[in-house]
């Protein structure tokens, strides 16, 4: 899967949860690395403690959508 494509997977499970955030977080940029971990970088490190701080809500969505 590319960067781009990884990114705006992020950002798609980012927003079908932002009833629950208030304002999505945005991903700029992401790598899925050899060990399948993914590495996020967001604009503001607000957005990456917002990520952090719900990771339970939103990792869930993002591996549904993986297939």
């Amino acid at each position: 899967m590319s960067s781009e494509d990884l990114c705006k997977r992020v950002n798609d499970a980012l927003g079908s949860r932002i009833n629950l955030l208030g304002k999505a977080p945005r991903v700029i940029a992401a790598k899925q690395l050899k060990s399948g971990d993914v590495v996020l970088h967001t604009a503001t490190t607000t957005e990456a403690d917002t990520l952090k701080s719900i990771e339970d809500k939103w990792v869930k969505i993002l591996g549904k959508q993986h297939g």
